[in-house]
């Protein structure tokens, strides 16, 4: 099983429903723990555990919580684990999909250049 903390880089947690125990999520590895993370890719990330009502201009919002498999527009993508058979996604997966929507009429302004940068909106310690 791979544990967090060998993971080389700042390991970046986006909170969900069920992570109560900051300090023990701080002690597991995730060394920034936040409700929103943007990405600098093509298109831009919004990284969220509930879809976001406004997402940034020219951003797809990835999230989860919605266990039933809904997406409210073209500009959210539904991780949650029902979604994915509870297995991870890589990010030139989750890249394709957006720009699949782009393609399908729905345009979704991106940044320009394909390498991520990150950007945290930091949730306070408790």
């Amino acid at each position: 099983m791979l544990d967090i903390r060998d993971c080389p880089g700042n390991r970046i947690l986006v909170l969900g429903s069920h992570d109560l125990n900051r300090a023990a999520l701080r002690e597991a590895g995730f060394t920034t723990q936040c409700s929103l993370a943007l990405c600098a890719t093509d298109p831009p990330l919004a990284l969220s555990h509930y879809p976001l009502r406004q997402i940034p201009v020219g951003s797809v919002n990835l999230h989860g919580h919605l266990h039933e498999g809904t997406e409210p527009t073209r500009r959210h993508i539904n991780l949650a684990v029902e979604q994915t058979d509870y297995s991870p996604v890589g990010l030139i997966w989750v890249l394709d999909k957006a720009r699949q929507r782009q393609l399908a009429g729905q345009s979704i302004q991106g940044g320009s250049g394909s390498e991520a940068s990150h950007r945290t909106a930091r949730t306070p310690p408790p």
